[in-house]
């Protein structure tokens, strides 16, 4: 049902894609980059969408029916929160860290709805920090959804273009330990190392 990899030296990381006919994905670029100024930023980096035609609802709801059909149905905690956050920079206003979302989520995802058409190669993608393994890089493109657990460290890469990227983080809060559900068997079962 669904296209979905996994990289072999970071196999909890998965990576699907959810692509949008160019009018629904030019409204969500509207909707974001008009909430950009006035939003109330959570950490000084990322804000709560405003969804008034339902488009983040149904990103949302792929991003949860695909880690469904992965893993099997999801116990959701009583602090579970089916929100889209969008993280916009430029050159002039980037803002990041690495970090991970193990103060706020069990599995999160990031959605590349924009990127940047004046960025340079190996600019505006996102660093993967494994536990004891060298840094891997991601340069998505457009529509890339990638899913991981909350224990994975992650930073956005700066870009020195004008035009915005914009990236859709979401999350997943479960009632049970995140081992025991994002189990790497299930990956392996169900999901194909990307070559």
């Amino acid at each position: 049902m669904y296209d979905l990899y996994h990289n072999p030296l970071m196999p909890e990381v998965l990576e699907t894609t959810y692509i949008l006919d160019d009018v629904t994905r030019q409204r969500m670029i509207n909707t974001v980059l008009s909430q950009k100024d006035t939003a109330n930023y959570h950490g000084g980096y990322t804000f709560h969408i405003e969804d008034m035609h339902g488009d983040f609802d149904k990103l949302y709801n792929y991003f949860f029916s695909v880690v469904e059909s992965i893993f099997g149905p999801i116990d959701l905690a009583a602090k579970h929160k089916p929100w889209c956050w969008a993280n916009v920079y430029n050159k002039d206003n980037f803002k990041t860290n690495a970090h991970n979302h193990i103060h706020t989520a069990s599995i999160n995802a990031v959605y590349y709805l924009k990127i940047s058409n004046d960025m340079l190669a190996n600019e505006g993608g996102l660093n993967l920090y494994p536990f004891t393994k060298p840094i891997i890089q991601f340069q998505p493109d457009e529509g890339d959804l990638l899913i991981m657990p909350n224990y994975t460290v992650h930073e956005p890469l700066f870009h020195s273009g004008s035009d915005y990227r914009i990236a859709v983080n979401m999350e997943i809060c479960i009632n049970s330990h995140i081992n025991d559900y994002y189990k790497e068997e299930k990956i392996y079962a169900n999901v194909n190392p990307k070559i």
